[in-house]
């Protein structure tokens, strides 16, 4: 048994099983402890536009963890949810994503409350020295295979060039930015997210156009799928093997929605930090709109999108990236389309996982210049540029697993769940 097959085991177990329950569990918990912040979603989504003291902070730093949190995860994703758990898979995924703003909106709050200065600091402040070490130590190594190689190997497959040349330029685009410290990838983010998000949403309208006539049996589907526990069904929009759709469609939308959003990493706290001093608990409710954009707004929208252009078109294919590719196919330069949200996206998520990881490092290696992190960042890209996903992966799971342990403990108590 080799290491590689022994971490895909590990971060396999970790992911299917007891992290999306303990998950899943925080996500009600804090909803109902919280007093449903849903409910003030509408309002986050105001003041994250809104001018603070001169100055765009909050949008600032609601496009970082949106970038950290947008990227191919959202395309590749929602399809492997679709393809593995049928179009029920769909709803799960807006479950998991309503029910993970509250989580966000703890982090970021529980962050804001703790930290010793505004503009620093992360959710490792509420953590204590030791636990918090460790927990910064996960988020900025597991970083560097989640948010940097990860995406960049997805933006080599999809440009059009040998994978040298890709790994070359991507190298180049993320160390200009990336070494130019944490005002530079802020204002990139700035500008890139909402063209990145612009394209892909404009790409999926347009599939939603292209099959229209299949958009009122897509949604009957999505809806009949999630709750269909007793029959069985077959082929690609019933999900992967006859047993139980409706288990597999929570399974796959539940995981998949929480893996998208990233609410219970604590990368939305990081982002806060750099938040101005203000009232935590609105300042908390920008950063938690990032979970409703990403999980409720885009993979809720590629996910409708893509059950109807796989009943339009009769789509079967286990692929993920396959099945993104023949949807996006519908449409004139589909492919073209695809290639380039696929990389614009990927570029934004190497962008603001470099400000997520940067920030840890600063916290788990403190007096080590953050450039020195930065070299090690923008050398990720490349290498991830070269090499095969299913490695990075491997690893990635385990780092974010065990980053996801202390922040899950410490939101627990912290909120009063667990009394010490």
């Amino acid at each position: 048994m080799t290491v590689l097959t022994v971490l895909e085991a590990a971060g396999a177990a970790l992911w299917s099983a007891a992290l999306p329950i303990l998950l899943c569990a925080a996500h009600l918990f804090l909803t109902i402890r919280l007093g449903v912040p849903q409910r003030r979603i509408g309002q986050g989504i105001r003041d994250s536009v809104r001018a603070a003291d001169g100055e765009r902070r909050s949008f600032s730093a609601l496009a970082v963890q949106l970038s950290a949190t947008l990227g191919v995860g959202n395309i590749t994703g929602v399809a492997l949810a679709v393809i593995g758990g049928g179009a029920g898979a769909v709803f799960w995924v807006w479950i998991a994503g309503l029910f993970g703003i509250a989580t966000t909106y703890a982090e970021a709050r529980m962050t804001l409350e703790c930290r010793k200065a505004p503009g620093e600091g992360g959710p490792w402040d509420a953590m204590g020295p030791r636990l918090g070490s460790v927990y910064a130590f996960c988020v900025a190594l597991g970083g560097l295979f989640l948010g940097s190689m990860i995406p960049a190997n997805a933006a080599a497959l999809a440009l059009p060039v040998p994978r040298p040349a890709s790994a070359a330029v991507l190298t180049v685009l993320t160390g200009c930015v990336i070494l130019g410290g944490a005002d530079w990838i802020r204002r990139a983010c700035e500008k890139l997210l909402p063209l990145a998000a612009a394209l892909y949403l404009a790409c999926c309208c347009a599939i939603l156009y292209v099959c229209r006539a299949e958009l009122l049996p897509a949604l009957r589907a999505i809806f009949s799928g999630a709750f269909r526990f007793r029959s069985a069904a077959c082929g690609l929009l019933g999900g992967i093997c006859a047993a139980s759709p409706g288990l597999r469609a929570v399974r796959y939308g539940v995981s998949r929605g929480l893996f998208s959003n990233e609410a219970g990493l604590g990368t939305a706290g990081i982002a806060a930090a750099a938040l101005p001093d203000g009232d935590p608990s609105r300042q908390a409710m920008v950063s938690a709109t990032a979970t409703f954009w990403d999980t409720v707004v885009f993979c809720g929208i590629t996910g409708v999108a893509f059950t109807a252009a796989a009943l339009h078109a009769g789509i079967d294919t286990a692929d993920g990236a396959a099945f993104c590719l023949q949807a996006f196919s519908l449409l004139p330069l589909g492919r073209t389309a695809f290639r380039v949200c696929t990389v614009l996206l990927g570029y934004a998520c190497i962008l603001g996982w470099g400000y997520v990881g940067a920030r840890a490092f600063s916290r788990a290696c403190p007096g080590v210049p953050e450039k020195v992190y930065a070299v090690f960042w923008t050398a990720a890209a490349g290498a991830g540029a070269l090499c095969s996903a299913a490695a990075v992966w491997s690893v990635s799971d385990l780092l974010n697993a065990a980053a996801a342990v202390p922040i899950l403990y410490i939101l627990w108590k912290y909120y009063g769940f667990i009394h010490t």
